[in-house]
C-alpha cells in the first residue's frame, strides 16, 4: 500500500455549489484511495483565491 496526501482545494463560491465541495473532494479522494493508498494526513484550502494569499490547513489525520 503506497502512502498518500489528501489536498482539497475550492477557490469561488460557484464550485462548492456545483458539487466540488471540499467535503465532496475528499470522499472523492478517499474512494479513490481504498485501492491501493493509504492516506496519511488531509489538507484544506477554501475561499476566494483570486490574487489572494490562501493558507492550507491540515484538518487532521484519515
Amino acid at each position: 500500500m503506497e502512502n498518500a496526501l489528501a489536498y482539497a482545494r475550492v477557490s469561488t463560491k460557484e464550485q462548492a455549489e456545483k458539487g466540488l465541495s471540499i467535503p465532496a473532494q475528499l470522499k472523492a479522494i478517499s474512494e479513490y484511495a481504498s485501492h491501493g493508498f493509504r492516506i496519511l494526513e488531509e489538507y484544506v484550502n477554501e475561499g476566494e483565491s483570486a490574487g489572494l494569499q490562501i493558507d492550507t490547513v491540515k484538518v487532521g489525520n484519515s
